[in-house]
C-alpha cells in the first residue's frame, strides 16, 4: 500500500494532511494538454480528406482511434500505475504522446496519421489514468469530489482550445504547423509536469511483493465501477459523435466558413466545461450521482433533434448543441468520483480509473465511426439524432440498473 512520506515542521505538508491545489491544478493542465491532442484533429478534418485522399469513415477513424488505446488498455495501465507510481506513468506518457504528435505533423498518408493517432494513444491512456490517481491522493477526502469534477473538464476545455487555435494556426502555418505547434507545447508541458511532481511530493509506490492476483479479482470484482465505466461508455459515445464531426456538418450541411464552423464547435464543446463544474459543485452538496447521470441522457436525447432533424429551425442548431454538451457535462464527473468512491485505499485508485477510462475511451473510440456509419446508410446529416437517440436510451437503462443494485458496494457510490 502507498504510504506518505514523512513531512517534518516547516517542510511541504505530506499529501493527504490538506489539499494540494498545485499538484491538482498540474494534473488538470495535463489533462487538457491531452484534450487538445484529442481536438486538433476534427477542425482539420475538412483539410486532411482532401489533401490526403480520406475517406469519410476513415477520416472518423483518424479523430477516434486516439481513443483504441484507453478502449484496450485501461484497467491494466490503472494496475501497471497503482505499482509503477503514477508521478513516473503520467511523464513517459506525455513524452510518448509527443513521439506520436511529431510523427503525425509529417504523415503523408491515412495509414500514417492512423499510426501516429495509436501512439498518440499510448501515451493519451497512461495521462488520463494516472491524472485521477494523482489527484486523489493529492486531495483530502472533503476535497475529492470537487477536484474529479474539476479534472472532468479536461476534454471540453482541450477540445474548445484547440477548436479556437486551429482556424488561426491553419491559416498561418497550414495544418501541419499547426501540429507541430502542439508538439511543442507537448514538450514544454512534460517539463513542466516532471518539475512541478518531484518525488519529495509522493508517496513510494507500491512494493513488488505486493500480491497482485487477489488484488485485481477483488479490486475489480466490484459491480459498481463497471457500471459507471457503461454509463460513461454510451456519454462518450454520444458526446464525441456529434463533438467531432459538428464542424463538418456545420460546413457541409450548413454552408457555414471553416472559421465559423471551427468557432461554433468550440463554443459548443465549452459548453461541456460549465456542465462539469456544476456536476462537481452539486456532487459537494450531496446531490446523488444518478440524477445527474438521468439528467444528463435525457438532455442528450432532446436536444439531439434540434441539432440534426431537418425540420428544425437553423436558428436553434447551435444553442442545442451547446445545451446538449452542457447538460451532458453533469455526466463525467458523476461517473469519476463514483469509480473512485469504490477504491479501499489510494493503491486502488488507479486500477478502477482504468475501468472509467476503458469505459470512456471506448465510447469515444466509437463514437466518430458510429455518426459516421448512421448518416452514410441512413442517407444524410439529418438522421444523425436517431444515434443519440439510441444510446441515450441504452444509458437510461443502465442508470436504472445501477440505481436498484441492493447491495451496500453499489449504494456507496450513488
Amino acid at each position: 500500500m502507498n504510504a506518505p512520506l514523512s513531512s517534518s515542521s516547516g517542510a511541504t505538508p505530506r499529501l493527504g494532511e490538506r489539499t494540494r491545489w498545485d499538484i491538482v491544478a498540474l494534473a488538470i493542465l495535463a489533462g487538457i494538454i491531452c484534450g487538445i491532442q484529442i481536438g486538433k484533429v476534427p477542425p482539420t478534418l475538412h483539410i486532411l480528406r482532401a489533401e490526403l485522399d480520406v475517406g469519410f469513415i476513415t477520416a472518423g477513424w483518424i479523430a477516434s482511434l486516439v481513443n483504441i488505446c484507453g478502449a484496450v488498455f485501461g484497467v491494466t495501465s490503472g494496475l501497471v500505475i497503482d505499482r509503477a507510481g503514477p508521478r513516473r506513468v503520467i511523464v513517459l506518457s506525455m513524452l510518448i504522446l509527443g513521439v506520436g504528435g511529431t510523427l503525425g505533423a509529417e504523415a503523408s498518408s491515412a495509414a500514417d496519421l492512423l499510426a501516429s493517432r495509436f501512439l498518440e494513444g499510448l501515451g493519451l491512456v497512461g495521462t488520463i489514468v494516472a491524472a485521477p490517481a494523482i489527484i486523489r491522493t493529492a486531495c483530502r477526502p472533503a476535497d475529492r469530489n470537487l477536484a474529479l469534477g474539476l479534472w472532468g473538464t479536461y476534454l471540453p476545455a482541450g477540445m474548445a482550445l484547440a477548436f479556437v487555435v486551429a482556424p488561426l494556426a491553419m491559416d498561418g502555418f497550414g495544418w501541419r504547423g499547426f501540429w507541430w505547434g502542439n508538439v511543442m507545447l507537448v514538450g514544454i508541458f512534460t517539463a513542466v509536469v516532471a518539475l512541478g511532481m518531484r518525488q519529495r511530493h509522493w508517496p513510494d509506490p507500491i512494493t513488488a511483493t505486493t500480491a497482485i492476483r487477489p488484488d485485481i479479482r477483488t479490486t475489480l470484482g466490484r459491480p459498481a465501477p463497471w457500471l459507471f465505466a457503461a454509463c460513461f461508455l454510451v456519454y462518450a459515445l454520444m458526446f464525441y459523435a456529434v463533438a467531432v464531426w459538428l464542424p463538418s456538418y456545420l460546413i457541409e450541411a450548413k454552408g457555414w466558413s471553416l472559421t465559423e464552423a471551427a468557432l461554433g464547435g468550440a463554443a459548443v464543446v465549452a459548453a461541456n466545461i460549465a456542465g462539469n463544474v456544476i456536476s462537481a459543485a452539486l456532487m459537494h452538496r450531496g446531490v446523488p450521482r444518478w440524477k445527474l447521470l438521468l439528467t444528463a441522457y435525457l438532455a442528450y436525447i432532446f436536444c439531439s433533434w434540434f441539432i440534426f432533424a431537418e425540420p428544425a429551425p437553423d436558428t436553434l442548431r447551435l444553442p442545442a448543441a451547446m445545451l446538449f454538451t452542457l447538460v451532458g457535462g453533469l455526466l463525467p464527473a458523476a461517473c469519476l468520483a463514483g469509480g473512485a468512491a469504490h477504491a479501499r485505499d489510494p493503491s486502488e485508485v488507479a486500477t478502477l480509473s482504468g475501468v472509467i477510462v476503458q469505459g470512456s475511451n471506448t465510447g469515444s473510440l466509437l463514437g466518430a465511426p458510429v455518426m459516421a456509419l448512421a448518416v452514410t446508410m441512413l442517407g444524410g446529416w439529418d438522421q444523425g439524432y436517431w444515434v443519440v437517440v439510441l444510446f441515450g436510451s441504452i444509458g437510461i437503462a443502465i442508470t436504472v440498473t445501477l440505481l436498484r443494485r441492493t447491495d451496500g458496494d453499489a449504494k456507496s457510490g450513488l
